[in-house]
């Protein structure tokens, strides 16, 4: 159940499209003064580095996030904050560490937002509370994420962004995803819900897409990008599906798509 360890895949296709997404709804909703809640359903460990066995025993990020940290006008100008993120982190010059979601989260937020980061993984969770241990705004639980979304809405702040980021590796996530989303959504049908998910040539993904589809959300943008080859099998690309999306957000990431191809 808990097989799947980020630290192999950090800075991969997938990271890049699901964090400057995330960037750019996090920006969206800062362009009003008042508090904003983040909920991340699986934060991982919250920093990785791409030089360790981990992440060179599978290479991922080279595909990924190393082409446009060598050749950054690739991406179009919406995403200069998220590689911003990348230079000070790697100020070197030299791309040695990556954010996973919530470190991306507390760059773009400030001191009078909230943050809740679930965590299953027991190494991963030690790893978080480590790296948010001086932020007072955050917390870090040793829990099931998707079960922490009815739990947390709506928040005090009346604003928020749930981000859900699992690995799918037990098949009724798929299910278990759009049933977390909609529970959460009864609670709190203002919030802004970001879903990753994955492009499978087994089409499991589809499910996860039919079950968003027949929610009572009116207001939802997807966006897929897939990687550039053929796959005869497996993972063939990534998507987002967000609901409420922020004024703007689409047509960025309908830019963003198009350099990603």
């Amino acid at each position: 159940m808990l097989s799947y360890r980020h630290s192999y895949h950090a800075g991969n296709h997938a990271d890049v499209i699901k964090h400057i997404g995330l960037s750019l709804l996090l920006q969206a909703l800062k362009r009003k003064e008042k508090p904003l809640f983040y909920l991340d359903t699986h934060a991982g460990r919250g920093m990785y580095s791409l030089t360790g066995e981990e992440a060179q025993k599978i290479g991922e990020y080279k595909e990924g996030i190393l082409p446009f940290w060598e050749h950054p006008e690739l991406l179009p100008e919406v995403a200069l904050p998220y590689l911003k993120l990348l230079r000070k982190l790697n100020r070197s010059g030299v791309l040695k560490r990556y954010p996973g979601s919530s470190a991306i989260a507390e760059h773009f937020l400030d001191m009078n937002d909230r943050m809740v980061l679930s965590e299953l993984h027991p190494r991963d969770v030690t790893k978080l509370k480590e790296g948010f241990a001086n932020n007072d705004s955050v917390t870090v639980e040793h829990k099931d994420g998707l079960k922490q979304i009815s739990t947390h809405l709506p928040p005090i702040e009346r604003r928020g962004l749930i981000f859900i980021d699992p690995s799918y590796e037990i098949k009724t996530d798929y299910e278990n995803v759009a049933r977390a989303v909609w529970q959460g959504y009864k609670r709190f049908a203002t919030g802004v819900f970001c879903i990753w998910y994955p492009l499978l040539t087994s089409g499991l993904h589809q499910r996860l897409l039919d079950n968003l589809a027949q929610g009572p959300a009116h207001e939802h943008y997807k966006i897929e990008v897939k990687v550039k080859g053929e796959r005869e099998r497996g993972m063939y690309g990534s998507g987002l599906y967000i609901i409420n999306p922020p004024w703007g957000v689409a047509e960025q990431l309908d830019a963003v798509k198009k350099a990603l191809r």
